[in-house]
């Protein structure tokens, strides 16, 4: 979802070459320059950077369903960590600057919301997949910007419903829906984060950032 709409948003614009990747077999957005990729495939990715040759790559791929990061462990380590691992490898030996999308879920949600600098906690093996992907990047040598985010909602039209979308696809369809009732978040429009990470790149900043919506939920 957010991968889609950074591509649909890049590739509206002037001055940017612009090459999209993933494991899909075809691009599910239209005329852009595509190679299909596995993030768990070091030679895979390796090649894919060396021969674009980016000034940077912004890396949205990750093993996102909490739940099933605790039934396939491997899986969610080699998408989130290992995967990591590779792109900065690469990009360290051509200088290409990573922006990475991390979460929320580094935190263990007892005292919120978080500034940058507090101290990371998961509760579960995602959490702490996507922290271990923001050490990685840490000691990787190479320019990275962290970017800490969560609830994602927006119009990606080949992707899976957002939480938006399935609540009110669910009432339409008079279906009863469980939702938690002890959890706060701060809904983050697609686009807006995208804004962000556009910003990262316009003014080329490095570090770590939360960006989420202004409102609780």
């Amino acid at each position: 979802m957010l991968g889609q709409r950074a591509v649909q948003f890049y590739s509206s614009k002037e001055n940017i070459e612009l090459l999209a990747t993933s494991v899909e077999e075809k691009s599910v957005v239209d005329s852009v320059d595509y190679i299909s990729s596995d993030v768990k495939n070091r030679d895979s990715i390796k090649k894919v950077i060396h021969d674009y040759y980016p000034d940077f790559i912004v890396h949205t791929a990750a093993f996102t369903n909490v739940d099933l990061s605790e039934k396939f462990r491997e899986d969610a380590w080699k998408i989130n960590v290992k995967g990591v691992e590779y792109i900065a490898e690469a990009a360290r030996a051509i200088d290409a600057h990573i922006i990475h999308v991390s979460t929320d879920y580094i935190f263990d949600g007892k005292d919120g919301p978080y500034s940058e600098n507090a101290l990371p906690n998961p509760v579960g093996y995602y959490g702490r997949t996507k922290l271990a992907s923001e050490n990685a990047l840490r000691i990787s040598g190479t320019f990275f910007t962290i970017l800490r985010t969560n609830v994602l909602y927006g119009i990606a039209p080949n992707s899976r419903p957002d939480f938006v979308r399935w609540v009110i696809n669910s009432l339409n369809e008079k279906e009863n829906i469980r939702i938690v009732k002890d959890q706060i978040n701060n809904p983050t429009f697609i686009d807006d984060l995208i804004q962000g990470i556009n910003k990262i790149i316009e003014f080329r900043k490095t570090g770590t950032y939360n960006i989420g919506g202004k409102e609780f939920c």
